[in-house]
């Protein structure tokens, strides 16, 4: 096992230097740059000592290849440099800000779309082609359906505007949470509950589960012990990329209602090239996938025994 560990982290290392190179790549060869220099209307008003300077200031009139390995070695240090929008932040500071806030809202939005999208899958599969079914995966075709900007709007419109019972935005008290979280967790959560219906559905027709009914065990027992463990392994595979989409912000969630993490700084970099922002953002997101897509794999080892990683 511990072969195949380092193995897949070395293998995920490799991953994250090809990403890092493949970002970097992308956001010097996007139009513009940061600073207003590009821009036709107020960079045309700077003087050409200041852009200059500034250049020669933030590293950015050294060829791409050697800006790139610079930012690589800071990295390995664990700095990120100077963030080209807030310029006398750095970004390790603004990410230290932004990521409990995004932390803390992905947790939440995770924990409620595993805990309801598993009961409504179970409770679709047990009671397939019944009116209880129909109805779950009715709220599972919505929530799929329906993109996140949409959502968002209906509930401000509805739960803010109209009814006035939740703040529009915002973030650290119950009621300014409750929006945001319920919006965020609907995707995920329609998805759990599709794939836990389907894979509980085909684990039901498996010849153990009929040999099981046969020793004369009891309709609960056969689906808590047997069904819903083994059933379980396709529900695990995606919680992994679900967990480092919602830990790292949502772009559209944390703008629309003014959530002061991690989704909305990365907008702003996006939006004045910074690259430093823009780097960090992207490096860490990848790093949560691929690393928690490899704590995924070792969770297969625990929930089903026939697995080994030899």
């Amino acid at each position: 096992m511990w072969k195949y560990i380092v193995r897949r982290i070395g293998e995920s290392l490799f991953i994250l230097l090809a990403i890092s190179v493949i970002t970097f790549g992308i956001a010097k060869a996007t139009p513009g740059g940061p600073f207003g220099f590009d821009d036709p209307d107020s960079g045309a008003r700077i003087p050409e000592v200041m852009r200059a300077r500034y250049r020669e200031i933030y590293g950015l009139d050294k060829p791409v290849p050697v800006q790139y390995l610079n930012w690589l070695t800071a990295a390995m240090r664990g700095d990120f440099g100077v963030s080209f929008g807030s310029r006398n932040q750095n970004v390790s500071d603004i990410i230290s800000r932004t990521w409990p806030i995004s932390a803390q809202l992905g947790l939440i939005a995770t924990a409620l779309a595993l805990m309801f999208g598993i009961t409504l899958g179970i409770i679709a599969a047990v009671n397939q082609n019944t009116i209880i079914d129909y109805m779950t995966m009715f709220i599972s075709v919505v929530g799929t359906t329906i993109p996140t900007f949409v959502l968002a709007i209906i509930a401000i419109v509805l739960f803010s505007v109209q009814l006035r019972w939740f703040p529009v935005s915002g973030w650290g008290s119950v009621d300014r949470m409750i929006l945001p979280v319920f919006v965020l967790m609907l995707g995920p959560m329609a998805g759990v509950a599709r794939y836990t219906r389907t894979s509980m559905l085909e684990v039901i027709n498996l010849d153990f589960v009929r040999t099981a009914y046969a020793k004369g065990l009891t309709r609960r027992v056969v689906i808590m012990k047997h069904v819903i463990r083994n059933a379980l392994i396709p529900v695990v595979t995606i919680t992994g990329p679900i967990l480092a989409g919602l830990l790292t912000g949502s772009f559209f969630v944390e703008t629309m209602f003014t959530v002061p993490g991690m989704g909305g700084a990365f907008i702003s970099a996006a939006a004045t090239r910074d690259y430093p922002m823009i780097m960090a953002n992207t490096m860490i997101y990848a790093a949560l996938i691929v690393f928690l897509n490899l704590g995924v794999d070792l969770a297969y080892g625990v929930i089903d025994p026939r697995i080994r990683f030899d």
